[in-house]
Parts: structure tokens; sequence; C-alpha cells
């Protein structure tokens, strides 16, 4: 038996079917429904050992797409307002780490690698935007070195609870965890 949908406050499945095609509308009305150049890649799987002491990081690339001058990854997103530059600089890790995984890709097309969000909001007019990510002066070491830390816990057993609901039903760490133990989530 399925579980049954649960809706937020004054949403139903209309609501949220409008809501959508509303969403549809307004990316295909927008630029990142017509890129300038050349898809290379939907949905692209990158391994690659970044630092010999940490495990590989596996990733997926929403869309590579080339231009005449660079190589762009795109990671596509929906939220619930507009990105303000705290927010661009928030996802910019994410995609700092799959250009290093590009790199073999980049230099086989000899081109450099630009990286971009694409973010629709689930507004009540959505708005879909194209937010390109400024290079990065530090480079990958600063999201290596909090890889290596929270590695480093993982491998010590320290972990921290987050309860919600969607996050204690399955979590393997219930018998131990002080809000849930073995009552369930407490929250």
């Amino acid at each position: 038996m399925k579980p049954p949908l649960k809706f937020n406050k004054g949403q139903d499945l209309a609501s949220l079917k409008a809501l959508g095609m509303r969403m549809l509308e307004s990316f295909l009305a927008s630029p990142l429904a017509q890129l300038p150049g050349k898809i290379v890649a939907v949905e692209e799987s990158l391994r690659a050992t970044l630092d010999p002491q940490l495990p590989d990081v596996l990733a997926r690339v929403d869309l590579i797409y080339q231009t005449p001058d660079s190589l762009v990854l795109l990671d596509l997103k929906t939220s619930r307002s507009r990105w303000n530059a705290a927010k661009l600089a928030q996802g910019a890790d994410q995609l700092r780490l799959y250009q290093q995984l590009c790199q073999p890709m980049a230099q086989e097309t000899n081109l450099p690698i630009r990286l971009a969000f694409g973010v629709v909001t689930k507004a009540k007019t959505p708005v879909a935007e194209y937010l390109e990510l400024a290079e990065s002066p530090e480079g990958i070491d600063p999201i290596l070195e909090r890889f290596g830390q929270v590695f480093a816990a993982m491998q010590a057993g320290n972990f921290y609870p987050n309860p919600a609901p969607q996050n204690c039903s399955t979590c393997p760490f219930q018998n131990q965890c002080p809000t849930c133990g073995s009552r369930g989530p407490n929250i």
C-alpha cells in the first residue's frame, strides 16, 4: 500500500500541477532553454581521486555544453525564491568540484571551463535565471580541506544528529541518537 500524499498548507494536486506548468513555461521562455552552444553531455557521471588521502569523488553534472571559447558546466536548480549572491556562493563548491572533475574533458578540447547555475523559482510567478559563477582565486584546496575534516570525523565514528521526519525514518544511527533513541524522533 502506498503512503498517502501529503501537501503543504494551501496545496493540492491541481495547484502543484499548475505551478509545474508555470515553471516549465518560464524555463522555456528563458535563455536556459536555448543555450548558445553544442550539448556535450547530459547527466554525466564523473569520478576521480582529488586527494590520495580521501575517497574518490563521484559527481553527476546536469549539463555540459561547448561554445567556441569555453566548456560550460551548468547545474539546474529549483528554488523558492531568486538566488542572491550569498545563495550563489553557497552552491559554488559543488560546481568547483565539477570543474576539477571535468579537467580531462577541458584538456581534450583545449578550452577553459565556465561554471553556471540555471535556477527556476517555485514562486507564484516563476523566474528562470542563468547565473554564471566567477572564478575563484582559492581553487579547490579549501573544499578538499573541508572534505578531509568530514572524512576524518566519519572515520572516527562522529556524527551529529539532524532530527527531522525525513531524516530520522531512514537513519542507521537511530539507536545511538540522543534525540531519537529507540523511541523514534522526538521532534
